[in-house]
């Protein structure tokens, strides 16, 4: 079993991240991200060849998702 260590944790300060972490950070697997950044639904920015996600993004998804009513 595989754990994170500190130094492989995404920063709370971070603005960029690499679509490994970020999906760390929405608690999804890689490859949903992946599907998620192509239908458009996570927005990306490309640093030449490489994909980056904006935090402010990946609140706004996280933000936007369907909640469960308090009962």
């Amino acid at each position: 079993m595989a754990y994170l260590r500190s130094a492989d944790a995404p920063r709370p300060d971070q603005i960029l991240y690499a679509p490994r972490d970020a999906a760390r950070v929405l608690a999804m697997s890689p490859s949903t991200l992946y599907v998620l950044m192509a239908d458009g639904r996570i927005p990306y920015v490309k640093q030449g060849t490489v994909r980056r996600l904006r935090r402010r993004d990946l609140e706004a998804y996280a933000d936007n998702l369907p909640g469960q009513a308090a009962a």
